[in-house]
């Protein structure tokens, strides 16, 4: 049997299983100085016996110049046969019940680190932090009460969707995915939308450049450029304000997040973090699922995220590097 890419794991310290993408947040999430989490394979009778996941990358902030934060096998760690990232030998062969055009998605999806199948863009409350991470995957809770003394239960390998909220997860998929994947591949790569259905991934994105006043549901993306001015009280979290590089109609179009909603947001450290990088970069790349509205005075547009967990921001790269595009 092979092993393929690994997509969640088990932190020791948060107690439940996630995505990288989750581990970064929660990194950041910390106050200094930041300790690096510990990780378990997310299969409940490997996780038993103590069994080690490796995590890359997630302790540093997300960039276009730099690999994809990822999980990966331990060293010299053998998992046990029932394991989740085990897959058959013959990977071209068609599994019980699936089609051929599902065995293609399968394949694709495997050579990626983070993917996601089945996106849910519902809301949930951001006042304040949950007991349990809403952009985690949905699945049993990861303790489970499972002892290391437990003897291991044999389980039937099954072949579930990953269905998750977590937009960050999203955008890290589109982005490997488009990078990597031949561009026939990456045209042929499909998601499930939770209330819409099934569309290529490609589809679900749509920069900024080519959007349509007044048009939603979608995934905009663009380079932007932070706008030196903060909102707000110095003495509390403040908002902020991005001008895309891109015009629509020959209209400037902005991103603006007010303090109230910094304030709210369990993850604000990490998002000040990424802002700090204004000064080294030489622009940002935002990832927003929301609407794009013109301004009362007609004479610029607001692309507003649902939320601010519908927000990705990505630090481009170094100013000295001139090698880089902004899109």
């Amino acid at each position: 049997m092979a092993f393929k890419r690994i997509a969640l794991a088990y932190c020791v310290q948060l107690d439940r299983v996630i995505s990288i993408a989750s581990a970064r947040r929660e990194y950041f999430s910390q106050a200094e100085p930041r300790k690096r989490f510990d990780f378990l394979c997310s299969s409940e009778a490997c996780r038993a016996q103590g069994i080690k996941v490796s995590a890359s990358n997630y302790d540093k902030l997300p960039q276009d110049t730099r690999k994809a934060a990822h999980f990966s096998k331990f060293p010299h760690s053998t998992h046990l046969p029932d394991c989740e990232w085990f897959v058959e030998d013959d990977e071209d062969a068609l599994r019980p019940g699936e089609s051929a055009e599902e065995a293609g998605q399968r394949r694709i999806r495997d050579k990626l680190d983070a993917y996601v199948e089945e996106f849910d863009p519902a809301i949930a409350e951001e006042a304040a932090p949950p007991p349990a991470d809403p952009d985690a995957e949905e699945q049993p809770p990861a303790s489970a009460a499972v002892r290391a003394d437990a003897p291991a239960a044999p389980r039937q390998r099954t072949q579930r969707r990953r269905r998750t909220r977590d937009f960050e997860q999203l955008v890290d998929t589109f982005r490997q995915a488009r990078a990597e994947l031949p561009a026939e591949e990456f045209k042929q790569l499909d998601i499930h939308i939770s209330g819409l259905g099934r569309i290529a991934l490609r589809a679900y994105f749509q920069h900024i450049g080519y959007a349509t006043p007044g048009s939603a549901g979608k995934v905009f993306y663009g380079g932007a450029d932070l706008l030196p001015k903060r909102y707000g009280s110095p003495n509390r979290p403040q908002g902020f304000r991005f001008k895309f590089r891109d015009r629509i109609d020959g209209k400037p179009v902005f991103l603006y997040v007010a303090p109230e909603t910094l304030q709210a947001y369990p993850h604000r450290r990490y998002l000040e973090d990424i802002l700090g990088c204004a000064e080294t970069v030489r622009y940002f790349t935002l990832y927003a699922l929301g609407r794009l509205v013109e301004a009362p005075s007609g004479k610029s547009y607001s692309l507003e995220p649902d939320a601010l967990r519908h927000l990705a921001i990505i630090p481009g790269p170094a100013k000295d590097d001139a090698s880089q595009s902004s899109s």
